[in-house]
């Protein structure tokens, strides 16, 4: 990060997570990729980067992310996913239920 470079792995997830509310889907797949390179132990870090890969027009990319969580971490669900998520526009939350949907989680 440049304000902190030795700033929490999951400041990241959050900076992704608003840049792709904002629609900077670029800055979006920039902060997904970091995040997973500084904590590949975490489900969220394989689940941001496949819906900013989604918006960015590389969705067929997002399903190897999906099993590769899958593989390293075992199996995380969109119950989960949506438990752990509260947003104010709930159609937000619906669109990215669908792209998970769509990248194999379940």
């Amino acid at each position: 990060m440049r304000i902190n470079p030795r700033s929490k792995a999951w400041v990241t997830y959050n900076l992704s997570v608003a840049s792709l509310a904002a629609g900077d889907e670029k800055a979006a797949l920039v902060s997904a990729k970091m995040y997973l390179e500084r904590d590949p132990s975490e489900p969220y870090a394989y689940i941001n980067l496949a819906l900013a890969l989604t918006t960015n027009s590389r969705g067929e990319e997002a399903p190897a992310c999906i099993l590769q969580m899958r593989e390293r971490l075992g199996d995380m669900s969109i119950a989960e996913f949506i438990a752990s998520h509260r947003f104010r526009d709930r159609s937000w939350l619906d669109q990215l239920v669908v792209w998970l949907r769509a990248a194999g989680l379940r």
